[in-house]
């Protein structure tokens, strides 16, 4: 089971994993294509006994095998695209360990009920942290007030 945990949305977090996903949702901003209502997650792994994060954005192209879709890439929710950053990475450091090495993740938006609070549920490690600041889908025009705001700041 996970613990979800409603946190305010602001650079000056007391959570470090919402400080960096606020931070990195503003340098992303930036580039053609994202803008400030995509969804942001950030990761938090431990790999060789540090801590690690793996950043993910609802616009991000995630590369698939060829031949399964028409294009070889695909595009997910934020929580979705910052989980298989993070899988792949730990993956590729060759831990062999059969629980992934995930302690916390931040999403701008909680976990909708219908597809990804299931799938976090079966992904994530028992008491694995959520951190969220807006409900989906009551709060989701208060996000996008918030993230304009932040991104234009």
């Amino acid at each position: 089971m996970i613990n979800l945990v409603q946190t305010p949305y602001n650079l000056r977090s007391g959570y470090p994993i919402v400080r960096r996903t606020l931070e990195d949702k503003k340098k992303l901003v930036k580039q053609d294509g994202f803008g400030p209502e995509s969804c942001c997650a950030t990761v938090e792994y431990t790999l060789r006994g540090n801590s690690r994060y793996a950043f993910g954005n609802s616009q991000m192209r995630i590369e698939m095998p060829p031949d399964i879709y028409t294009n070889n890439w695909v595009k997910l929710h934020g929580e979705m695209a910052a989980l298989i950053a993070a899988i792949r990475r730990i993956e590729n450091s060759g831990n062999g360990d059969e629980q992934l090495p995930i302690t916390s993740v931040y999403i701008e938006l909680r976990p909708c009920e219908a597809n990804c609070m299931q799938a976090l549920q079966n992904i994530l490690p028992d008491n694995t942290t959520v951190y969220f600041s807006f409900l989906h889908p009551d709060q989701v025009d208060e996000w996008k007030q918030s993230a304009r705001a932040l991104c234009a700041a």
